[in-house]
């Protein structure tokens, strides 16, 4: 992933890449597209400054922020998950350890 000119419509294809990332819940993936992503943000930035289209960062903010939110919830799910797995071993080690 080369950065190059970044550009608003490179930092959205870059959301929807994460987006695609997230939903095929390739993580790594999503990492790599985030860190990506955060390089061409601040190139942009540093690039336009303020001569950025207000408006079109406040829609690349509403993006960030409600793919955010997935990722938190992915993240509650992910962590609900973890605590039932061991909750089940635990349970599985007394019954076993019961019945000897």
């Amino acid at each position: 992933m080369t950065t190059g000119h970044a550009t608003l419509e490179g930092l959205r294809q870059d959301l929807a890449s994460l987006r695609t990332a997230l939903d095929t819940e390739d993580f790594a993936r999503a990492g790599d597209v985030l860190a990506h992503h955060d390089r061409r943000l601040r190139e942009y930035i540093d690039t336009v400054g303020l001569q950025a289209p207000l408006q079109a960062l406040q829609e690349l903010l509403q993006l960030q922020h409600q793919l955010y939110g997935e990722m938190a919830n992915a993240r509650e799910a992910a962590a609900t998950a973890l605590r039932g797995l061991r909750q089940s071993g635990q349970a599985s080690r007394s019954y076993r350890e019961s019945a000897q």
